[in-house]
């Protein structure tokens, strides 16, 4: 008997045990879930220069790639936003929003980065040169137009530069004499170019206001290019640094809108110390629109374009979008989405392959999307960027400081877009409509 009671009290001894085990098990394991507060920190120092935004205000969300949102705020244009980010995360979703509730938004996300290594959050690769003079609008009347030199029916039958970006009005259908309403740079040349037949005119206006005859013209230097098989030439932008250590004696030499007799782009016989090209082509079913260029010593004649089979798209739709890089990475893609407000750009590196897009961009709508429905969301195109073959990383600290302004070094540049604006359905074609195509470049 009483070595059945023992039995008794050992197992009921035992099975406490165990319940107390259970118990604090349980409780371990509760307490597993319950996060701990971050420890690190992350600082920002983000800006967004009003000349690249459409509202005099930029809203900033980042999250944690899991979705949790750290900071959304809106800020100034021309201000820096200093913030300290209570996180454990090396890398963040970064998303801004340009324009006003109501009206057209424009989202950028940028996947996987980490802002703290950037200056500011608009790309200055493009690039955004700074004149050193102060401009003043004047006009210059050409006189004696060469016969057969031109197409009145073109949509740039000549082209006029007198500083890379500077403003210029050209008169068509073009006469003789006709009017040239432009900003004067003192000391840069007005440089007129006839695009048919490969003729410029170099002056350098003095007052403002002046005449130019035409009766004699000098010959431009012809640019053909040799392309692959598997494309078909479509456009050229050209442009020169002519004094690379003051960027306002520059001048955009050849437009994308141009078409010429003779060559594929042209510029004037002068010493020419930078170019700054983009050439342009199609694939044969005209659904690819190719591009490749950057900022070189020379023109490239046989530009270095991405071939089909660097990529491979697994799937596109606005809930699941999938691509592979089988030969090697690009430095990053982009994939855009769009309802009849929202235009949505996310950039990605090309180590990130996939992701939700519809499933992402409802976990941010943030402030200024708050009342905009996601209803109609479309995807419209992707594109696949490589810059001197940076990674991600490397590519974003360049492009996200304005003391690069994209040149201060050489780079090359390959573009494959597909989807809205590519093949026929282009730049080229968009500027023909009237359309301003979303290009950065």
């Amino acid at each position: 008997m009483a070595q059945e009671m023992n039995c008794k009290i050992c197992y009921l001894t035992l099975l406490l045990g165990v319940l107390i085990f259970s118990s604090c098990s349980k409780k371990d394991n509760k307490n597993d879930r319950i996060q701990d507060p971050p420890v690190g920190k992350m600082e920002i120092n983000l800006g967004y220069p009003s000349q690249g935004s459409p509202s005099p205000n930029v809203e900033f969300m980042i999250a944690e790639p899991g979705g949790n949102m750290l900071l959304d705020t809106i800020v100034p244009t021309n201000t820096d936003l200093h913030a300290e980010l209570a996180t454990d995360a090396k890398l963040v979703d970064l998303t801004f929003v340009l324009g006003e509730p109501g009206s057209d938004l424009y989202v950028f996300t940028y996947r996987g980065v980490d802002p703290s290594t950037w200056k500011s959050a608009y790309s200055f690769l493009g690039p955004q040169i700074v004149p050193s003079k102060t401009p003043t609008r004047t006009t210059i009347t050409y006189t004696d137009i060469p016969a057969g030199t031109y197409d009145a029916g073109a949509i740039f039958p000549y082209w006029f530069s007198c500083f890379s970006q500077g403003v210029a009005n050209m008169s068509t259908p073009i006469g003789n004499p006709f009017l040239v309403q432009y900003d004067w740079y003192p000391g840069n040349y007005a440089y007129l170019l006839l695009p048919k037949k490969g003729l410029y005119k170099l002056s350098v206006p003095t007052t403002g206001g002046e005449t130019v005859s035409l009766a004699t013209m000098d010959t431009a230097v012809r640019v053909h290019f040799t392309l692959p098989a598997y494309l078909n030439y479509s456009w050229c932008n050209l442009s020169g640094m002519l004094d690379t250590t003051d960027l306002t004696n520059s001048y955009h030499f050849y437009s994308a809108l141009m078409e010429s007799d003779v060559a594929d782009a042209l510029y004037p016989n002068l010493p020419i110390q930078k170019f700054l090209t983009f050439v342009n082509a199609v694939d044969q079913a005209n659904t690819h629109s190719y591009t490749a260029g950057g900022y070189l010593d020379s023109i490239p004649l046989t530009p270095d374009f991405f071939h089909p089979e660097d990529w491979h798209i697994n799937s596109e739709t606005i809930d699941n979008f999938s691509i592979s890089f089988p030969a090697h990475k690009p430095s990053y893609y982009e994939t855009q989405f769009s309802t009849s407000k929202v235009h949505w750009t996310v950039i990605s590196s090309s180590d990130s392959t996939s992701f939700h897009p519809l499933s992402m961009l409802q976990t941010f709508k943030g402030i200024k999307m708050k009342d905009e429905p996601l209803t109609g969301l479309l995807f419209q195109s992707w594109t696949i960027y490589n810059i001197n073959n940076y990674n991600y990383a490397d590519y974003l600290k360049f492009a996200m400081d304005p003391a690069t302004n994209g040149l201060t070094q050489i780079w090359k540049f390959q573009q494959v877009t597909a989807g809205a604006g590519a093949g026929r359905i282009g730049r080229k074609e968009n500027l023909r409509l009237g359309i301003t195509p979303n290009d950065k470049w």
